[in-house]
């Protein structure tokens, strides 16, 4: 029986690291438009997702899973 994947514990450290990154920069960041938001999201989402279908394949291959 599988549990369901909970998605709050990564979105919190990375969104706790993003605004560390941008807090002196903010102005900057917000004035290079609503674009760069969608993609960091998006690589964000994609770079999870990835490290997710990779350790369940490797996972897999090693019968742990």
């Amino acid at each position: 029986m599988q549990t369901p994947l909970n998605l709050r514990p990564p979105f919190t450290i990375v969104g706790s690291f993003a605004g560390i990154a941008i807090s002196d920069q903010l102005q900057r960041f917000v004035s290079q438009g609503w674009k760069y938001i969608i993609v960091g999201v998006l690589v964000m989402t994609g770079t999870f997702l990835g490290s997710c279908l990779w350790d369940s394949f490797t996972l897999g291959l090693t019968k742990l899973l």
